[in-house]
């Protein structure tokens, strides 16, 4: 490295000694970006297990790139999957006899198969995990930048079908009754946000669909999920500081064919949702604030007409905010945004007239909280079926940023809040008296238990705000005055529920837990 050998490199930066093996030289910037972020991962953490329990990590790869002999562009990073806490992984190869020269391949080099097949063969045995990177792809991508669109795509093919061929000789030598295989898409390609593949193929594992405890979602799981998988098949222990948990096979998912369309179909949905987000965001704010605008003029200059016709449009911009969820359950990804935007914007304005209707049972609050209840409604009735509207939706939520898989989302969970405290308000005004006050008082208990329940929404955070929220509001309904005190018991109130949900939680089997139950 740098003309110096590397173990002499190593042992200034670290301090330590390594006479064999593989070295991230890079591990110092690493653990120490590493501690200053508040998450107390442990760098390291899956190669320490399998060396503590008599396993042999190996690595295998080089996606080193440069068409320059003095400007070495290394591109080794595939040895931080298995390195210890020390970071050094004991087995392998990083180095450039695994490199061929190739004039058509990126930077003019590309795996010899050969090589990674004699390094696979020498490492490959029993208690060994061995991981082996997919170099060409990896280069490939790299060198996009230099290249005209359709050298890229030959190139990126060549390489497809490279790295086909180095997994089918790797599979040649894996015997399916014992041994476990893993492929992993660790990011995505440089082209842009995508979701990435992980697969398995483990004896006792029946085809399907994987989730896990983390996602608990069918057919997702996250990069942190793939370290608790190496120690689940190998039966080790998870370490208290490694995030994550086990991949689970859970659902058939028809064939292999089908299983496949299925997981594009949720890519496409997830960029088409997307590339929505902005758009539909601001045409429900801009439409929001036309119609203060016009309702201001209305009422200043007292036209009767221009305030019904405001009503109406008002009523459909609130219709908006359900019809982004109905939207979730047709393939518009396929279909492209011009029907979306057609479903939406008539699906919000059929629903605005149909409101206004309700006006002829006696209230002009009856189309309003006809809508609201609708919203709430909705969004509730989506919790208790498992929230299939809530992913790749305008206001849901997206595996592209992996925030959120289940449950109720950010966006979601202001519009159940928001719509259940103020139907709750009409309701019991609608009604009157003590039934009122107690209808409003059971819709808004409706509400924060789909929102907080571990089996539902398991939103930690709207239990903290809705509690509250929602009980200072039922005081209201029932007309009792509202003190400091009122103000202060429902906050630890909130407090309460929150711990309540996290027991509740903590006491279901460990790989159904929400994230609340894994932090308890």
């Amino acid at each position: 490295f740098s003309g110096y050998p590397v173990e002499e490199v190593f042992g200034r930066r670290t301090g330590l000694h390594v006479d064999e093996g593989i070295v991230n030289l890079g591990v110092p910037q690493t653990i120490a970006e590493n501690d200053r972020l508040p998450y107390d991962a442990l760098v390291g953490a899956l190669g320490d297990t399998l060396r503590v329990h008599g396993f042999t990590p190996a690595v295998i790869g080089n996606a080193d790139g440069s068409e320059q002999e003095l400007d070495v562009e290394f591109g080794r990073a595939v040895g931080g999957g298995l390195m210890d806490t020390e970071g050094v992984v004991p087995a392998g190869s990083v180095g450039l006899n695994l490199l061929a020269e190739d004039p058509d391949a990126p930077f003019g080099r590309r795996l010899d198969l050969d090589q990674v097949d004699e390094v696979f063969d020498e490492v490959w045995h029993d208690d060994a995990v061995v991981l082996v990177e997919a170099s060409d792809l990896v280069r490939a991508d790299a060198y996009r930048s230099r290249v005209t669109k359709p050298q890229r795509q030959r190139l990126r093919a060549q390489a497809i079908r490279w790295t086909d061929e180095m997994v089918g000789r790797l599979l040649a030598q894996v015997d399916p009754e014992h041994d476990a295989v893993m492929v992993v898409g660790p990011y995505h390609a440089s082209t842009g946000v995508h979701l990435a593949i992980a697969g398995l193929r483990a004896p006792g594992v029946e085809p399907g669909l994987m989730k896990s405890a983390v996602t608990r979602r069918v057919g997702f799981v996250t990069l942190a999920d793939t370290a608790p998988t190496v120690l689940d098949l190998l039966d080790l222990p998870r370490p208290d500081r490694m995030e994550g948990r086990p991949w689970e096979r859970v659902a058939r998912g028809g064939s292999a064919d089908q299983r496949r369309d299925w997981l594009i179909a949720a890519n496409d949905g997830a960029l088409f949702r997307d590339s929505l987000v902005g758009p539909v965001s601001t045409l429900f704010v801009v439409a929001q604030l036309a119609l203060w605008v016009l309702a201001v003029i209305a009422f200043r200059r007292h036209r009767p007409r221009l305030r019904r016709v405001i009503e109406v449009a008002a009523l459909s911009v609130l219709a908006v905010l359900p019809m982004t969820y109905v939207a979730g359950a047709f393939p518009f990804y396929l279909w492209g945004s011009a029907p979306y935007w057609l479903f939406l914007i008539t699906g919000a304005a059929v629903i605005g007239v149909l409101c206004d209707q309700l006006r002829r049972l006696g209230s002009p609050v009856d189309p309003l909280i006809g809508v609201l209840a609708l919203i709430v409604a909705l969004l509730v009735g989506d919790l208790f079926v498992g929230a299939p509207l809530q992913l790749n939706t305008s206001f849901g939520y997206t595996p592209t940023i992996a925030g959120r898989f289940a449950g109720l989302g950010n966006l979601a969970f202001a519009q159940l809040a928001a719509a259940s405290i103020i139907l709750a308000g009409l309701v019991a005004w609608r009604v009157g008296g003590r039934r009122g006050a107690w209808m409003g008082i059971a819709i808004l208990a409706v509400a924060v238990v789909a929102d907080g329940s571990p089996f539902w929404g398991s939103d930690v955070g709207g239990v903290l705000s809705f509690v509250p929220g929602a009980g200072i509001t039922a005081v209201a309904l029932l007309g009792w005055k509202i003190r400091w005190r009122t103000i202060a018991l429902w906050v630890v109130g909130g407090v309460a529920a929150m711990i309540a949900m996290g027991f509740l939680d903590l006491s279901r089997p460990e790989d159904q837990r929400t994230h609340l139950g894994r932090l308890f």
